[in-house]
């Protein structure tokens, strides 16, 4: 057990364990363990760090297995992307084929 990163995730150094924020009570002392409901819209997945839950298309899912899928998810995009020479036409896209321009002295 890394107790470095034990006291940074339960923050059991904070003076401070319960505040008031924004007119509501606030847990500052072990924030792991804390579920906190609020995407901003439907396909929001952003989560603080540890949390066990994320949430993702109105359903929660497990933080590793949503983290294992878009890892598999990204690598798909990335490697389809390789393989159909996109990012060469996306350069050769924004280039507009320069060399072929005539030139105005």
């Amino acid at each position: 057990v890394n107790e470095a990163v034990t006291a940074a995730v339960k923050n059991i150094s904070s003076a401070e364990r319960i505040v008031e924020y924004d007119g509501r009570i606030t847990q500052k002392i072990y924030p792991i363990y804390i579920q906190v409901p609020r995407p901003r819209h439907y396909l929001d997945f952003s989560a603080n760090l540890f949390q066990p839950v994320k949430h993702f298309a109105g359903r929660y899912f497990d933080t590793f297995v949503f983290n294992t899928g878009m890892i598999w998810f990204m690598t798909s995009v990335l490697y389809l992307t390789l393989y159909f020479d996109v990012l060469k036409r996306l350069i050769l896209l924004i280039e507009g084929n320069r060399k072929y321009r005539r030139k105005d002295n």
